[in-house]
């Protein structure tokens, strides 16, 4: 693109074009639809992210893998696209940008007709940033809830500090999204040009000599190559995520456990607890939690091996990390550790005591997946019936 772009041509300084210059349609279609979609997916999952239950992972979680289809989209768009979709057309040097700023402050910049300099590097930071939110959300899918393409290979360590730089990075995301509205509000305010109207309309103002520079679209090629892409993934995603995850055992069930424990209330999975709660709680059953619950000597030891083999010890999952570490208070009740306080806390009491769940340690009630010791946010669902 010619130098004028930057708004910097080395004449003298130069004024903003005026209020009433000629339009023409700069922004196509698929820019346009790409900028309001992601305006609404990244809302979405920055709502289900910061603000939504813990069971609105789900929709968090599809609409990441939306936002990574709209970003497969714009990459190969800015290739194929018409004139100021293409990446060609600004890209982004401190130097520019620089020179650009200066002007700006010198109330010198002038009108650029696609994007000026300052906004190409917001919109790299803007990919680049939504990119890497993309990618450490898979990181920590896999390691700490074991779920997705990559949960055979990643530990809970690994999750848990993907899950941090996730975070930050959301934060981070948030700032930008302020700077690139309140960029937006200012250079609407110094051109006169309601840059808002002309992402919808693709209309902008532009001028004459930029009239004859036009590259078509190729709207089937981006098509196909996006189509081919996401079939390619998907069936890759679907064939890894199949794998079992890292650090979690193939699920055993032991009839005396399920029976015995199972009479009472919920028979908690062995990966909850270590071995050594579990040979405490063992060696406790005729003081058990206030009730009496001695067993026969040969079904009380094969349910404490049983319990010993399978603890949380053997367990990579954020449920056996977090549970592992009992309360001083109470440190043979699962449901009086720390984690499981906090998570907790925000539900009355009235909800445990309602027929429909039946206690603190009927875990299944809201739990659909508890059987399994994964306590997957998605699979959690408090019968309405609870509800105070």
């Amino acid at each position: 693109m010619p130098e004028q772009q930057d708004g910097l041509s080395g004449h003298p300084p130069t004024t903003v074009e005026p209020r009433s210059g000629t339009t023409a349609k700069v922004w196509d279609l698929g820019v346009r639809g790409f900028h309001w979609l992601l305006v609404a997916a990244v809302s979405l999952c920055l709502y289900t992210g910061f603000l939504a239950p813990a069971n609105w992972l789900g929709v968090h979680v599809w609409t990441g893998t939306f936002i990574a289809a709209l970003i497969l989209f714009r990459l190969v768009w800015g290739i194929a696209g018409s004139t100021y979709s293409r990446f060609a057309s600004f890209i982004p040097t401190p130097g520019r940008a620089i020179r650009y700023a200066i002007a700006l402050l010198q109330r010198r910049a002038a009108h650029v007709t696609g994007h000026n300099p300052l906004g190409s590097v917001m919109i790299v930071a803007l990919l680049v940033t939504v990119t890497a939110l993309l990618g450490t959300g898979v990181l920590t899918l896999g390691g700490m809830l074991k779920q997705g393409p990559l949960a055979f290979a990643l530990s809970f360590a690994s999750g848990r500090t993907a899950r941090t730089i996730h975070e930050w990075l959301g934060f981070g995301l948030l700032g930008l999204v302020f700077l690139h509205v309140l960029g937006v509000a200012i250079e609407s305010w110094r051109t006169g040009e309601n840059l808002v109207a002309a992402m919808l309309s693709g209309r902008k103002r532009i001028g004459e000599e930029r009239a004859a520079a036009v590259l078509p679209a190729r709207p089937w090629l981006t098509t196909g190559i996006v189509v081919l892409v996401l079939l390619v993934a998907r069936t890759a995603v679907i064939a890894l995520a199949a794998r079992p995850g890292y650090g979690v055992p193939q699920t055993i069930v032991n009839e005396d456990h399920q029976r015995e424990c199972g009479s009472c209330h919920f028979a908690f999975p062995p990966s909850l607890a270590s071995a050594g709660t579990w040979h405490a709680i063992m060696a406790g059953l005729d003081e058990h939690f206030g009730a009496v619950a001695t067993l026969d000597p040969a079904i009380a030891s094969r349910i404490g091996a049983y319990l010993a083999d399978n603890s949380a010890e053997h367990w990579d999952t954020l449920p056996a990390h977090v549970l592992r570490e009992t309360s001083a208070r109470e440190p043979l009740r699962i449901t009086g550790t720390a984690y499981w306080t906090r998570r907790h806390h925000e539900i009355p009491a009235e909800t445990f005591k309602s027929t429909a769940v039946g206690g603190r340690t009927q875990c299944n009630a809201c739990h659909g997946d508890a059987a399994s010791g994964l306590f997957a946010p998605q699979s959690i669902n408090i019968p309405r019936q609870a509800q105070p």
